[in-house]
């Protein structure tokens, strides 16, 4: 009779199994969290809460609430639908009263803004003389420095609590105007357009001088980019110094950055200092000689 040997060994297994003196394994405690999302016009909250709905389904994450600051009438709603979809309905949400405008927003309208106004005020330098407008700047430049002078806490770095709170309209229409004045200043003279933006950005924004600068780095390069275009078209840039120029300008700028950057406010507004004066020592010896 032929004799089969499953049964044996599972008996075998099942008697080794039960001797066994080690403990079990321990299960983990599921990490607890509470969220705080900008869920709106992106993918990489959705993603990230798709990760979080696996874990929570593998009993590895236990998510207790979630908050959201998005600037979005919708945003949270759609959060819920992500909760009831995944099997999770019961989460709490909470919305902040006071959501978190786009902070990109600003330099983004201003780069626009700033394209246009320079290839306007590029046009218009053939129109208007070079001496009027040295003229111009050099009174502007000592009520700039004056003003400067006068108010030692601008540019300061504000705590984002005290930060005064713009709408979406009159940042646009800031950032517009930032653009738009000091793109057609670029256009028309040019040196100068960065820290002019700077004042701008924190004048008119309450931004620090770190923030403003990176604002102004951005719009300055579209209203730059606009005005080459214009000058090429032309034909008026001699390539033999404009590349080399070129490779300089951009290690200088780089090197620049992380000054500001590793410096802070008190060190931009020392630069700024130097800037307008050499600027108004070169337009009065311009216009003189």
């Amino acid at each position: 009779m032929k004799t089969s040997l499953l049964p044996a060994a599972a008996a075998l297994l099942l008697a080794g199994t039960a001797c066994d003196s080690r403990p079990a394994a321990a299960t983990p405690e599921p990490i607890r969290l509470i969220v705080e999302t900008d869920m709106g016009n992106d993918i990489d909250d959705a993603l990230a809460f798709d990760l979080i709905y696996k874990a929570m389904d593998d009993g590895r994450v236990d998510l207790l609430a979630i908050g959201n600051h998005k600037l979005s009438p919708t945003a949270t709603d759609y959060i819920d639908i992500l909760n009831t979809w995944y099997g999770y309905p019961d989460i709490p949400l909470a919305q902040s009263p006071t959501p978190v405008l786009n902070d990109h927003a600003p330099d983004y309208t201003a780069a626009v803004c700033a394209l246009i106004g320079s290839a306007v005020g590029t046009e218009l330098a053939a129109l208007i003389s070079e001496q009027t407008l040295e003229t111009l700047m050099l009174v502007a430049l000592p009520c700039v420095a004056v003003f400067l002078s006068v108010k030692k806490d601008f540019g300061r770095d504000i705590p984002a609590e005290e930060r005064p709170v713009y709408t979406p309209r009159q940042e646009l229409l800031r950032s517009a105007l930032i653009g738009l004045v000091f793109g057609c200043y670029d256009g028309l003279v040019g040196p100068g357009t960065g820290t002019f933006m700077i004042l701008g950005f924190t004048a008119l924004l309450s931004l620090d001088l770190i923030t403003a600068g990176g604002c102004a780095k951005a719009s300055n390069l579209a209203s730059c980019a606009a005005s080459a275009v214009v000058w090429i078209l032309h034909g008026q840039v001699l390539w033999a110094l404009a590349i080399p120029a070129l490779a300089c300008s951009i290690a200088g700028n780089y090197l620049g950055a992380l000054y500001a950057i590793r410096g802070g406010s008190k060190k931009i507004r020392s630069v700024m200092f130097l800037v307008l004066g050499l600027l108004f020592v070169k337009m009065l010896y311009e216009l003189l000689f």
